[in-house]
């Protein structure tokens, strides 16, 4: 973990992980060159859609962006095994992306 951690974060420490209880997932967001700032709001297990959604937003919201998408942020999350769908899922940066899902298996 701690390789894999510092290609996502050079500075900061790999945060503790167990991978026998947890799944360690990457949800990425473009991002526009005048409005850079995005939080994670929560992240949303549906179990009958057998999807895992990450929910974000701009906290400075209500201001004007520029289409354009220079870069990403990205939110690194633990998940709880048991929480999961047991026969797998899909990612989604939202719920209806087009083609924005990304199948996982849990081994």
């Amino acid at each position: 973990m701690p390789e894999v951690w510092a290609e996502v974060d050079g500075v900061s420490p790999a945060p503790e992980v167990d991978l026998g209880s947890e799944v360690v997932v990457a949800f990425l967001h473009g991002i526009g060159s005048s409005c850079q700032g995005v939080r994670l709001d929560s992240v949303v297990i549906d179990q009958p859609a057998a999807a895992v959604l990450s929910l974000v937003s701009d906290p400075l919201a209500q201001r004007n962006c520029t289409a354009d998408l220079p870069g990403s942020a990205f939110f690194v999350v633990a998940l709880a095994r048991d929480a999961l769908p047991a026969e797998g899922f899909s990612l989604s940066r939202c719920p209806d992306c087009p083609g924005g899902r990304i199948a996982v298996e849990l081994r």
